[in-house]
């Protein structure tokens, strides 16, 4: 249930902000979430990926050089998004 309340949440944010500001958000956009237990809460984090562009976004301001820490074989952000593009390349195929 926290899956579909989450996305659903995240797109009209997005699709909300997107009118506000008067921008077309691509049709290649695709939403990522991640699940993860915080104590006894679940909590969702997400990202937004833009596949024509390899861009990754948030609908607030996010310091991305944060994550990299957290992902050993990174070392820079454009690392980083060659690495999401591997990954969902291989998630695709499945």
């Amino acid at each position: 249930m926290i899956i579909a309340e989450s996305a659903n949440q995240i797109l009209t944010d997005l699709k909300n902000k997107a009118l506000d500001e008067n921008v077309t958000v691509p049709m290649d956009v695709e939403l990522v979430l991640e699940i993860h237990a915080q104590g006894t809460e679940m909590i969702c984090g997400y990202y937004l990926v833009e596949h024509s562009s390899r861009c990754l976004f948030w609908l607030e301001a996010f310091d991305a050089e944060e994550i990299c820490n957290e992902i050993k074989a990174v070392m820079s952000l454009s690392h980083l998004r060659k690495l999401v593009f591997a990954s969902n390349r291989m998630l695709s195929k499945c």
